[in-house]
């Protein structure tokens, strides 16, 4: 009884096992394929994280160009010099977003997390 046999007698055990040749199987934990689907979410997140940056950054820049400030606890150049400000470091915000964009393009679709549990799996 080979290596392929034996597996097969585990399977079928306790569950129904239906089976369409010419398929690759992966055989892994649930702690190695949470691992892996931790790792993708992560890398998820990080490729939406540009549209905080640039609505707040459109937002601050249109206040800018559109309002006339009034003397409302502050003073009317205060006001400008705080959007101005906020403009700015929103700015680079949006430009460090746009760079990890740019860095995690390719990561995170099916064949790369296909990739990793598959790498996971031979370990």
């Amino acid at each position: 009884m080979g290596k392929q046999d034996k597996l097969n007698i585990d399977l079928t055990d306790n569950r129904n096992v239906y089976k369409n040749t010419a398929q690759d199987y992966v055989v892994t934990t649930r702690d190695k394929l949470e691992l892996v689907l931790l790792k993708t979410e992560k890398c998820l997140a990080k490729r939406n994280s540009w549209m905080t940056p640039l609505g707040l950054f459109i937002t601050c820049s249109i206040t800018l160009l559109t309002a006339n400030f009034k003397d409302f606890v502050l003073p009317p150049n205060v006001w400008n010099a705080v959007f101005i400000i906020a403009s700015i470091i929103c700015f680079f915000w949006l430009v460090q977003s746009l760079v990890v964009l740019v860095k995690y393009w390719n990561k995170g679709n099916v064949e790369d997390i296909l990739n990793k549990i598959i790498s996971e799996s031979e370990e």
